[in-house]
């Protein structure tokens, strides 16, 4: 019996795994920047983001597509956001302009993947910060279509500020890329010199300002209580202690992790969200989820439950599959070709772009 209900799971787990070649192109559909495999989004807010990434689209010629799905087909879901990105082409191909949105609901990550030409304008700490600020916030109370709607919005807000810097960036990036080649690859090596470094960097004493000395993980835990210890152990907090071998001063300093937010209760960084569908949502009628919040921390008990409406899923036409033909890869565009050996879809088109392999993700 254990080994049939493993069995269930990983088929189930095959069953909604999605590969990018196998994700509707929302230009080559609907002709919009939307595509929704799980039902989330309300027509409502489909509407919203559609609007919001069209005015910005007019406005700096960025393209952005919202994608939601069940989950990877077992790559990482930045993997994921970086293979569909360049296999649709998000962004003018001049100027690599594009960003695109990834959800996967069953992997509980949202990535943000940018060209070359948005990062400058849009750079990975901003999309941290709106991640982290506005829609990780919405994600943890269950609304998902208000989070990627204010999350859109954000990003637009930032790309239209100065249209000419999205237009411009990429292609001076572009330029630079191969006249710095060997540049690049020594400040590559010198960035891996440099992590090393801060990661054992000088901690002044605050007491007899003299050097301090960054504890390893086993040297660290008679400085930490067990409430820290259990934090750390679960991944929601990583906690350094610094010891100043002259006077005996410790300070220790903590920097949040994803996936945890803060108890109510015991005040622990230990509250896990968790959500579950009840009924799958259909075109004629909606699900039904629950929502809950659990403190996992030992003796704590804290539990919440709600449910929340899925709304109904909205039809999508189904794009044109090339059946086998002469072309193979990508060229000019989503539209411009198929995908070799039969794979692939046919319509509309993104701009041409590429990724930049800049963006941001956060789990949730």
């Amino acid at each position: 019996m254990f080994y049939l209900q493993i069995a269930i799971i990983l088929f189930n787990g095959l069953l909604f795994a999605e590969i990018p070649q196998q994700v509707p192109n929302p230009r080559a559909t609907l002709d919009n920047w939307v595509t929704d495999l799980t039902g989330t989004l309300s027509a409502e807010e489909i509407s919203q983001i559609n609007a919001i990434i069209s005015t910005m689209e007019s406005q700096t010629s960025v393209e952005m597509a919202v994608v939601i799905i069940r989950q990877t087909d077992g790559r990482s879901v930045k993997e994921f956001a970086t293979d569909l990105f360049n296999l649709w082409g998000v962004g003018k191909g001049s100027n690599d302009n594009g960003v695109l949105v990834l959800l996967s609901m069953g992997d509980w990550r949202i990535e943000v993947e940018t060209g070359y030409g948005a990062e400058g304008v849009l750079p990975d700490g901003r999309v941290g910060q709106i991640l982290d600020d506005v829609v990780i916030p919405r994600f943890r109370d269950g609304d998902f279509g208000r989070g990627l709607v204010d999350g859109v919005r954000e990003m637009s807000r930032v790309l239209m500020r100065d249209p000419d810097d999205v237009r411009g960036f990429a292609e001076s990036s572009r330029t630079r890329e191969f006249s710095l080649f060997p540049w690049l690859l020594m400040l590559s090596i010198g960035l891996v010199i440099v992590f090393v470094i801060l990661r054992k960097r000088i901690e002044r004493c605050p007491s007899c300002k003299q050097k301090m000395r960054l504890l390893s993980p086993e040297q660290e835990k008679p400085y930490l209580s067990a409430d820290q210890q259990f934090e750390e152990e679960i991944g929601s907090i990583d906690y350094r202690v610094w010891h100043c071998d002259d006077c005996q001063t410790v300070t220790v300093k903590r920097k949040f992790m994803g996936g945890f937010s803060n108890c109510p209760k015991c005040k622990h960084r230990t509250l896990r969200l968790r959500t579950y569908v009840l009924q799958e949502p259909s075109y004629t009628r909606e699900g039904t989820r629950e929502i809950e919040q659990k403190c996992v921390f030992p003796g704590c008990g804290h539990q919440e439950r709600k449910q929340s409406r899925i709304p109904k899923r909205v039809r999508q036409p189904k794009p044109t599959i090339w059946v086998g033909g002469p072309t193979s890869g990508r060229s000019g565009g989503f539209g411009s070709g198929g995908f070799g050996g039969g794979g692939g879809f046919s319509g509309g088109s993104f701009g041409g772009g590429s990724s930049g392999g800049g963006g941001a993700g956060r789990s949730f």
